[in-house]
């Protein structure tokens, strides 16, 4: 898998798609092989066992948390912005495939909701890809890009955590931190855009009533669709600005002359 590592000679110069996927058609190659193989993997292996449900919320968990964990990761290796957006992002056009592949063989999804969940994982690659930027060196930018992974995945594994701190807090302020952990959770989002095929909620499932059931408690409705990609594609936005704020201006040429 490709490292979470940066370009050992970054360039300050300008950013062109040609000279970003001259140096980065490599790990953008093995990356979408990767994701491609892992989801597919996960779909085929599972079918027998869990049936067809089962093996198509498996296949769609799995791409959740590879797009969590290998966008950012993957992003950290640019040397620019645009570097850095083709690298993160190829982990979500890749999943496109996986999508359609289980589209075509199964009735679990839809051609819309393949879509819709094609732009849930856009929308956490985004995150990930405006994380790393955030640093300047690249010991700083796969720091970055770490964190942002393990935030992306405690957000995957909220259900599992948060009841802790919902039995901790008062009612209003716990019905309000489950309301958000629901949103910003791409998993609920991915069941919300299948929920029509397949007829499973996340905040539904069984395990919620057996082991987590604290968040079902205060968390009542299920999310729409794009509330996940929605909320991370603000959050990119806002890293991004910070980002371009931290930038060091260049002397203009009236100054330098």
């Amino acid at each position: 898998m490709p490292a979470c590592i940066s370009s050992p000679n970054p360039s300050s110069g300008r950013a062109t798609l040609r000279g970003a996927l001259a140096r980065d058609w490599r790990a953008m190659t093995a990356a979408s092989a990767f994701t491609v193989a892992i989801q597919l993997s996960v779909f085929f292996l599972a079918r027998p066992a869990a049936g067809e449900r089962g093996a198509v919320l498996a296949c769609l968990a799995a791409g959740a948390v590879w797009v969590a964990l290998a966008g950012a990761c993957l992003a950290a290796g640019g040397d620019n912005w645009l570097s850095m957006l083709l690298r993160g992002g190829i982990v979500a056009d890749a999943s496109a495939v996986s999508l359609l592949v289980v589209w075509l063989v199964s009735d679990c999804v839809g051609l819309r909701a393949a879509a819709e969940i094609y732009v849930i994982y856009a929308g956490s690659a985004l995150l990930g890809v405006a994380a790393a930027a955030g640093g300047r060196t690249g010991f700083g930018r796969s720091a970055a890009a770490i964190c942002a992974a393990v935030v992306m995945m405690l957000a995957l594994a909220g259900p599992f955590w948060i009841g802790g701190i919902l039995k901790a807090a008062d009612h209003d302020t716990a019905k309000q931190i489950a309301a958000a952990a629901v949103r910003v959770n791409p998993f609920y989002s991915i069941t919300a855009a299948v929920y029509e095929k397949t007829g499973f909620a996340w905040n539904e499932a069984k395990v919620m009533y057996d082991r987590v059931r604290q968040i079902q408690d205060y968390a009542s409705a299920s999310p729409r669709w794009y509330s996940a990609p929605a909320i991370h594609a603000a959050a990119a936005a806002l890293l991004a600005a910070i980002s371009l704020a931290r930038r060091p201006r260049r002397p203009s040429r009236r100054r330098q002359a």
